[in-house]
């Protein structure tokens, strides 16, 4: 077993079910131990077991009787072993949270919501009264992604939903803040319309479909409160304007992403960054910020046919060379590196480059901030490639550091600490302009 786990952690990418089948085994005999040595003897710890599947037994049973329909050709086909598994990931999540909360963060965890699930899962399958099964969740053709992107997951029917008093919307709210400061609700453009793919496309080539947006808002709110859980709404692509004022009088923070916080022909200063928002300098749909300087994202879509021909990826690696002129006037602007000619731009040094981005965007007017492990070690691989399947390995490349190394690297360091002096002027900017505007109105 040793052997094999060093063979997969020194792959470049990750193998998945390799993986599954390894964890699955060593998971097998902690069961094991977990029975002899507390369910055999009643112990606190199987007390605490017991107590956590009775809190939510019905999808917790629907989970396990799913998991061994799934896995029953690998692994043990005993409920239990599923429960447990479940028992330990929820007190691993509340151990986490409680750590970072003793760490001195002030929310600790974010948790993501995904948009909607797949229909072989566990909670379609098991709740078909409040899903259309018919349909497929995704975006229609944008610049960002001109085939459009289907998702491959099942969406809510919003007619069933308020029928059955939205009572499954707001389990999953509610399962969903659990152990955490804050939820990030992946595309909450999905609370006012989504759109559907139909799986029959003699049907058509999809359409918007929209919700009951005020009660499910309204929801969001109230679980928000109850669980002392701040929400941050993942409102990139295609926003539609009636529901921008609704998140932002709900207390719903936005989520900014750098490469399209702009003005027309310029990025946005610092200032100007939304107050009540999440900024990402980027995110895993977006390529990391030296596939993004380099232009590799544009050349890596031209290989993958995403871009159709060499003419058009020339006018857009002529559009990235005018966004990187607009940067590098951004930085200079703020006073974080020398000034450069535009027609010098590409002979600045990456990594000079990178510290002054960091440090610019994370001194923002943004309540909150963020940097992606891959930035953070200057990787120029992206994690995902929108409208691609298995034409790219999505989600399987190795980090070139190890979370250690990355601990002992003095570059990532160094832009820890420009982020955290960057957050801490922020706050004094923001606190002294508060002051100053409550001075003012007295």
């Amino acid at each position: 077993m040793v052997t094999k786990k060093q063979a997969l952690n020194q792959a470049q990418l990750i193998n998945y079910e390799e993986v599954q089948l390894l964890k699955y085994a060593a998971y097998e005999k902690l069961y094991q131990i977990f029975c002899q040595q507390h369910v055999k003897h009643e112990t606190t710890r199987y007390h605490a077991y017991l107590h956590f599947i009775e809190q939510d037994k019905s999808a917790l049973m629907q989970f396990a009787h799913k998991e061994i329909d799934l896995a029953s050709k690998y692994f043990t086909q005993e409920e239990g072993f599923y429960l447990y598994l479940q028992f330990v990931a929820s007190e691993q999540l509340e151990a986490c949270q409680l750590n970072a909360k003793q760490c001195g963060m002030s929310i600790g965890l974010i948790r993501d919501l995904a948009v909607g699930a797949v229909s072989h899962g566990a909670e379609v399958s098991a709740n078909l009264s409040f899903f259309c099964d018919n349909a497929s969740i995704g975006a229609p053709p944008d610049p960002f992604a001109e085939q459009g992107q289907n998702w491959g997951l099942t969406p809510f029917d919003p007619v069933k939903l308020k029928q059955h008093d939205f009572t499954h919307f707001i389990q999953f709210i509610r399962s969903n803040m659990q152990h955490c400061g804050a939820l990030r609700i992946d595309h909450v453009m999905g609370l006012l319309r989504l759109w559907w793919w139909p799986l029959n496309r003699d049907l058509g080539e999809g359409s918007y479909v929209y919700y009951p947006v005020e009660t499910l808002l309204a929801i969001v709110c109230l679980e928000s409160q109850r669980a002392r859980c701040v929400v941050i709404g993942e409102d990139l692509g295609i926003v539609p304007p009636e529901i921008v004022s609704r998140l932002a009088q709900a207390g719903v923070f936005s989520n900014e992403l750098f490469y399209f916080c702009k003005d027309y022909d310029r990025f946005k200063p610092p200032k100007d960054y939304k107050h009540q928002s999440l900024m990402m300098l980027a995110n895993h749909d977006v390529p990391t910020i030296k596939a993004w300087w380099m232009g590799d994202d544009l050349k890596l879509r031209r290989q993958l046919q995403l871009i159709n021909n060499d003419e058009r990826l020339l006018q857009v690696l002529h559009t990235r060379q005018l966004e990187k002129q607009q940067l590098i006037h951004l930085l200079v602007e703020q006073k974080a590196i020398a000034p450069v000619a535009d027609d010098n731009i590409d002979q600045v040094d990456f990594e000079v480059l990178l510290l002054a981005w960091i440090s610019v965007a994370a001194q923002g007017n943004a309540q909150l901030f963020s940097v992606q492990l891959s930035d953070l070690v200057a990787d120029k691989h992206g994690v995902n490639i929108p409208g691609t399947w298995k034409e790219f390995p999505n989600w399987q490349r190795r980090l070139p550091l190890s979370i250690q190394q990355m601990s002992q690297s003095v570059k990532v360091q160094q832009r820890l600490n420009a982020i955290n002096q960057s957050r801490q002027a922020s706050g004094q900017q923001f606190a002294a302009k508060m002051s100053s505007s409550n001075n003012s109105e007295q």
